[in-house]
């Protein structure tokens, strides 16, 4: 069932505890974003939609104010850190063996500050919401979001058929699976004017608390590569502490690149 766009004002899912928007405001010409809540959400209570985000994917609105970890980029894990198992440690590295190609990409690329991301107007994405902009027309170069743990930021590129960037971001916690909320983006994209757009995924993070990393996800979204032309990956870029803790870190895509870190990257 295809989505109905709503504007971000009328969002009636927005997460509590998710954090305030901080991107840089957009001209008051600006025309409206393409913004859209998965359809699992439309017409639950801010409550509602926060109890069943945390049942089914782990409350990722409450990792943004958990401090990061980064792992080493996807392919050199090394060792077993403390806290974990060989175990617990060995099925993100067959994914990592499985689609190796993917996670050679150079477009992700881990930063160590804000000073690294080449973007001056970035448009927030929330938990849960899918955003498609005309970087050309809308006011904004590049998509942000916050806070991806066990989550995973699904960005999405192309041109239409004036040669202007269409970019989408999807902060996917798992509420919707894998196929479901590709084919959301790819709608979402295509009313832009780009049929089949490159699909970059980043975020992820293992963790040693029984059902609370992110490998489901990652496996279901890499085993679509072909369908709907996942370009690259890079995937549990974040560790849980030793105890089970969550650690999160933040994206922002541009025209030329998607950038994580666990600093912040806007404002």
């Amino acid at each position: 069932m295809p989505f109905n766009p709503i504007s971000r004002n009328s969002l009636n899912y927005h997460l509590a505890g998710g954090s305030d928007d901080f991107s840089t405001p957009a001209p008051e010409s600006a025309p409206q974003r393409s913004v859209r809540p998965y359809e699992a959400f439309q017409g639950l209570s801010r409550q509602s939609v926060s109890r069943r985000v945390a049942e089914t994917a782990g409350d990722c609105a409450n990792t943004r104010r958990a401090r990061s970890r980064i792992l080493p980029c996807s392919g050199e894990l090394s060792g077993v850190p403390h806290g974990f198992t060989r175990e617990q440690i060995e099925p993100y590295r067959a994914l990592e063996r499985t689609y190796a190609d993917l996670f050679a990409t150079t477009h992700i690329r881990k930063v160590s500050s804000r000073s690294g991301v080449p973007a001056t107007t970035i448009q927030d994405v929330d938990m849960d919401e899918c955003v498609v902009i005309n970087a050309a027309r809308d006011g904004y170069d590049a998509l942000g979001t916050t806070g991806v743990a066990t989550c995973i930021a699904i960005c999405a590129q192309g041109k239409n058929a004036r040669g202007e960037p269409i970019l989408g971001l999807c902060h996917y916690s798992g509420i919707q699976d894998a196929e479901e909320v590709l084919d959301c983006v790819k709608d979402m994209m295509a009313e832009s004017g780009v049929a089949r757009p490159e699909i970059f995924l980043v975020g992820g993070m293992i963790s040693n608390a029984e059902d609370e990393g992110s490998f489901e996800m990652e496996r279901d979204l890499l085993a679509l590569r072909d369908r709907f032309d996942i370009k690259g990956a890079k995937l549990h870029v974040s560790m849980s502490d030793s105890d089970g803790e969550p650690n999160s870190v933040n994206v922002v895509m541009t025209g030329n690149g998607v950038y994580f870190s666990e600093a912040s990257l806007y404002r």
